[in-house]
């Protein structure tokens, strides 16, 4: 008996459900097209189609047998399946979702009794706070691992049903059966048969089997692209369609005299001309999609029987299936219609002839997309810099080389750097055949920019340009390699330090260094200046972040001792708060009067306290609507006294007034540089950029006070690892503690 350890977060839901009443399948029954359905919709279905019996999905025609519906083979491999789903859910009711972010949970912190998803577990390793926490899989957590009987065929299939109680040993190659030791005898002599042994003819059966399977699977992802490609077309189409009918009324309200009938006429002909190659796109798309269907469904049914299925099961559908594998190859899976999908409208002289003062639809199928000349002004400059705009315009021409004067063609562009990486460009349309790309290099090195209208690629691309890297200067200090210079810089080594905050009197860089528990004092050149310890407390004095108040005074948060100092520049404490309230603070800022905003990562607020430290109330709570937080881990405060809170486990920053209203939430806008997940450090300068580290893949960003991303501070070459503190300099000199790399870098 064939037996595997499966996990239902592995199976697809969409495997189990009857195409025909979407439902959980009931006695499963599979035809030689390996579609499954029902019992019952079976009978439902051939009796609809007066005793035929056809395919549902792929419309194959079959013989039904005398005995009807119920004599078709069962699906074993789906029963099993089904098997496993209903004691799976008995184990476990719900799916349980990540307490971080709602997707399906994968892990279990123990001490936070809180499950989390791949993503947020490494996260949450990463993170200081919570790095020695024990987490386990969520399978473990529940003990839940089950293991299912994958057998494909009962015992009684086993048998020859013309000789009961014989096994099925033998297989006959003249009529293409498996046959037991008594029907050699009777009914499939030596003299007239070819026989082999059952498990011989499997395994032989088995690798043509394969063959054809692994050829098959290798034209899915054709005939998927195929399916897209013709999808998207239809999409453009019918888009072009509803933008030039839009045109059509446009027209009609300057020429109410006679629209009435043009109208008819010309939104008649884009009917027609709509409908006729819609229904070639959509004859071709369900033909594309009844092959990927069919060749997926055989693909997968033979991946299970292939591996470790059994061979009666095999055998039973070897012989339809060879037959759908060989029809799946041999058919074409490329796209064969030339249609791109768009509809031009050629709007006519103020007229009375309909076509010249109205307007008639446009085929532009008639000019090949490949004819399109495009031309690039200006022309791509030989050399330009990273992080650089650069503004170039598409003009086209159709194939007699006049200037095409209206716009809406689907002209798209893409930028591609030395390492692969694909960025869009933005294109505009300025609706009279000019289409502007604009688009933002970020590292130095030979770029390409893909430029297609219609999906293809135009004659001119790729252009190719190189980029240099405009001069910078990066200084890196605390680090084993830059400390050990000389004997006073080797004991400023850093170790797990966090935040940072500089001094704009004296130009002072002070360095929470938490894993040396004291305060590191270093000058803008990185050269050691001195350290703050302070060691009388009831235990060991575990520094976070830091900040300057309007004393010049330093205010640092203590998260081992839950609590907020205040000392002055040669270490000497004037105040201690916050004990009371503060479990896990973390990031801390000042405003301009003296009120100190704490960030209390565990409680997911922001404590807020006077000059003199008494609390005077919390911003927050925990939740992901906008004034609340999850695992907020850093603060700052802008000219306006406005709070930027980095609101770490909900991807944000959001940002507040100085009465603790909410005014603004600044969200990564999706891939590219501008992308942040778990932000941490965050910073502003003299003009309210707002600056965020992004622990999740070690980037500094920088933001406008709007919150419109500007641009990438540091550079994949300076080989940020979970970037934490951050401050800015009166000269905009870029702060960063670097926690992974135990150092500090500052951007010139």
């Amino acid at each position: 008996m064939a037996s595997s350890v499966v996990r239902a977060e592995d199976i697809d839901r969409e495997f189990l459900q009857c195409p025909l009443c979407i439902d959980r399948l009931q006695k499963p029954k599979v035809l030689s097209c390996q579609h499954t359905f029902c019992v019952g919709c079976l009978e439902l279905w051939v009796a609809k189609n007066n005793d035929q019996l056809s395919c549902p999905v792929c419309r194959n025609e079959y013989e039904l047998p005398q005995a009807g519906v119920h004599s078709l083979p069962d699906n074993f491999f789906v029963n099993s399946i089904i098997d496993f789903i209903g004691r799976k859910r008995q184990a476990s009711a719900t799916a349980l979702t990540c307490h971080g972010c709602e997707n399906e949970a994968s892990h279990y912190c123990t001490n936070c009794e809180e499950e989390l998803c791949f993503d947020c577990a490494g996260a949450h390793r990463r993170l200081r706070l919570t790095k020695n926490h024990k987490l386990t899989t969520l399978d473990e957590h529940q003990s839940s691992g089950m293991r299912v009987d994958c057998d494909f065929a009962k015992q009684d299939d086993k048998m020859c049903r013309s000789h009961r109680g014989y096994l099925l040993e033998l297989f006959c190659h003249s009529c293409d059966i498996p046959i037991c030791r008594l029907c050699v005898l009777k009914d499939h002599p030596p003299s007239k048969h070819v026989h082999d042994t059952l498990q011989e003819t499997a395994a032989s059966r088995r690798k043509t089997l394969g063959t054809l399977a692994a050829t098959a699977k290798e034209r899915v992802s054709g005939l998927r692209d195929s399916v897209t490609i013709l999808k998207e077309t239809q999409r453009r189409l019918k888009m072009s369609r509803d933008r030039i009918d839009g045109q059509i009324k446009q027209r009609k309200q300057k020429m109410i005299e006679m629209i009435e009938l043009f109208e008819q006429e010309a939104s008649a002909e884009l009917g027609e001309e709509f409908s006729s190659r819609d229904t070639k796109l959509e004859e071709e798309i369900e033909t594309k999609q009844r092959l990927l269907d069919k060749t997926v469904s055989v693909c997968n049914v033979l991946e299970n029987l292939h591996g470790e299925g059994d061979d009666h099961a095999l055998l039973y559908i070897s012989r339809d299936t060879t037959w759908k594998l060989e029809e799946s190859i041999n058919f074409s899976a490329g796209v064969e219609t030339e249609d791109n999908g768009y509809i031009g409208f050629n709007v006519g002289e103020d007229s009375y002839d309909r076509a010249a003062a109205f307007g008639q639809v446009q085929n532009p199928t008639m000019t090949s997309t490949s004819h399109i000349a495009i031309g690039l002004q200006p022309s791509c400059p030989p050399v330009i810099s990273a992080g650089e705009d650069v503004c170039l315009t598409v003009t086209t021409r159709n194939a007699g080389g006049q200037q095409v004067r209206n716009g809406g063609a689907p002209v798209t562009a893409k930028l591609c750097s030395p390492a692969g990486e694909v960025g869009i460009a933005r294109v505009r349309d300025r609706m009279d055949g000019n289409y502007d790309i604009t688009f933002r290099p970020n590292c130095a090195g030979k770029h390409r920019l893909i430029v297609s209208v219609f999906g293809k690629q135009i004659g001119e691309s790729p252009l190719e340009f190189d980029v240099m890297q405009p001069e910078r200067q990066v200084i890196t200090f605390g680090n084993l390699t830059t400390s050990g210079v000389n004997p006073f810089m080797a004991d400023a080594r850093l170790r797990e330090p966090w935040g940072v905050t500089v001094s704009d009197r004296t130009g002072l860089i002070y360095v929470a260094d938490t894993g040396n528990s004291c305060i590191r004092v270093f000058d803008i050149d990185g050269n050691a200046k001195g350290q703050l310890g302070f060691p009388n407390f009831a235990q060991r004095f575990e520094p976070v972040d830091l900040t300057l108040n309007n004393n010049d005074n330093l205010v640092i948060t203590d998260h081992r001792n839950q609590q907020v100092l205040v000392c002055n520049q040669d270490g000497t404490l004037t105040q201690i708060f916050g004990a009371a309230e503060l479990r896990r603070p973390c990031g801390v800022a000042v405003n301009s009067l003296g009120y100190v905003y704490v960030t209390d990562h565990e409680s997911h607020c922001v404590r807020v306290y006077d000059p003199d430290g008494l609390h005077v109330r919390d911003m927050g709570g925990y939740g992901n609507t906008l004034g609340y937080f999850r695992g907020p881990i850093s603060a700052a405060v802008n000219s306006k006294d406005e709070l930027i809170v980095s609101d770490r486990d909900n991807h944000r920053l959001q940002i507040f007034d100085t009465d603790g209203d909410y005014l603004l939430e600044v969200t990564p806008s999706g891939e590219g540089d501008d992308e942040f997940k778990y932000p941490t450090g965050v910073a502003t300068d003299l003009n309210d950029n707002i600056y965020v580290c992004n622990d999740w893949n070690g980037r500094v960003l920088k933001f406008s006070p709007d919150g419109t991303f500007v641009k990438r501070v540091d550079s994949d070459e300076d080989g940020l690892r979970y970037p934490n503190g951050i401050a800015i300099t009166d000269d905009v000199k870029v702060v960063v503690v670097d926690y992974g790399n135990d150092c500090v870098k500052v951007f010139a």
